[in-house]
């Protein structure tokens, strides 16, 4: 697996999404509208026989870019994607991204187009592996790539199934990773070259007076170290947190508990 140059105090990475650019997908409407968290195939430019290899090609200009840029670890800059989380979520069993609903937004005024849950929650086949190993054969630096949390997830559906949000919760969880007695999120990502793991801010949040999310954040960072994986903690908002993820050896962190965006002097 590729290592982080030693001597670097300040790795660089994308946060985000890359641009994809304007022959691929229409981003002046995309910019319009509330990132769908549905299938919103109208969006794309190309010819879905052509989509993928269109897809793919823009994937290495995102890389490529990045490499020139002088940016540590790579990602493939969400170019497959319509927004963050729909990717992943609309290709589990269970949810129905064609026939989408309609939930408030975080933004004033606007509506946010989300899957329907309309059965159990599922993961029959892998979901965005080939991305991880498109991006790793395209590289030879660090990789990092980026799948919703649960707690993500289950914000951004409709549950017309379950009628229980924590049941939701568990089986998008499951279904992120295989709890089947088949190989582990971990395993899966140690065997594709995954440099990363990002341990989602919502229970970084918990860990100084949650038990129950600081065993977690230690079982991650322990299967981590075993695999020689690097943990990236986000959301770090406070000294008692930082403390905290020191103290169980996460290797870093992203927060404005560490200091608040401000320009730096040329």
């Amino acid at each position: 697996m590729p290592k982080i140059s030693t001597n670097k105090l300040l790795p660089t990475t994308l946060v985000g999404s890359y641009p994809q650019p304007d022959w691929l997908i229409d981003r002046r409407r995309l910019g319009e509208m509330v990132p769908p968290r549905a299938q919103a195939r109208e969006l794309w430019r190309v010819d879905p026989s052509h989509l993928e290899q269109a897809q793919d090609d823009a994937t290495i200009l995102a890389i490529q870019d990045q490499e020139r840029a002088g940016i540590d670890i790579v990602t493939d800059g969400e170019i497959r994607r319509e927004s963050y989380s729909n990717r992943f979520a609309t290709a589990l069993d269970g949810m129905d991204g064609d026939n989408p609903a309609q939930i408030p937004s975080r933004t004033a005024g606007k509506v946010q187009i989300v899957p329907r849950v309309v059965g159990k929650i599922r993961r029959r086949q892998p979901v965005q592996v080939r991305d991880v190993v498109f991006l790793r054969a395209n590289t030879d630096r660090p990789i990092k790539i980026t799948i919703p949390g649960p707690f993500t997830m289950t914000q951004q559906l409709f549950d017309e199934h379950y009628r229980d949000e924590a049941a939701v919760a568990m089986d998008c969880a499951i279904a992120l990773n295989d709890f089947t007695g088949q190989e582990s999120g971990f395993e899966i990502a140690r065997r594709l070259g995954i440099s990363f793991i990002k341990i989602d801010g919502t229970i970084i949040g918990r860990i100084t007076r949650d038990a129950e999310a600081k065993a977690r954040v230690m079982t991650i960072q322990q299967h981590c170290r075993v695999l020689d994986i690097r943990t990236v903690a986000m959301q770090v908002e406070s000294a008692e947190t930082l403390a905290a993820l020191r103290a169980m050896r996460v290797d870093y962190v992203q927060g404005f508990g560490i200091d608040k965006p401000k320009p730096l002097p040329l």
